[in-house]
């Protein structure tokens, strides 16, 4: 094969680390899954009071939360939404490179999200 002038076995062969080439970067999609929790307070008129001989206790059962919490507070993905119209209306004010650059980064970002499963309940 080769003269090895000294050198280890392999070392001047084609399987040297430097004859070896780098494995190209390729793209590949993947899906990503997050788990959001957030508490807040929800105001709301559609409870009522329950009267029995031990007491008396507030009723909630009936309220839709999910409806409650959309008068009052946006999901994550709306926030998202927001957020990239807000970025895209200040794009074409932005002069500097970098910036411009990061800025179309976010608003990519901000893109191709769904809800898959948005649970609303009163905390105990």
């Amino acid at each position: 094969m080769y003269d090895n002038y000294n050198y280890p076995p392999g070392a001047d062969g084609p399987n040297a680390p430097w004859n070896q080439e780098e494995t190209p970067e390729r793209d590949f999609n993947v899906t990503t899954e997050f788990v959001l929790k957030a508490t807040w307070p929800i105001s709301t008129d559609r409870y009522y009071i329950d009267e029995d001989p031990e007491g008396s206790y507030i009723d909630t059962s009936d309220v839709n939360w999910r409806e409650e919490f959309s008068k009052q507070y946006r999901t994550p993905v709306e926030l998202l939404q927001i957020f990239k119209k807000r970025l895209e209306e200040e794009l074409p004010n932005i002069t500097d490179h970098r910036k411009k650059v990061e800025t179309q980064e976010l608003i990519a970002q901000c893109s191709d999200w769904e809800e898959e499963l948005t649970d609303i309940y009163e905390e105990d």
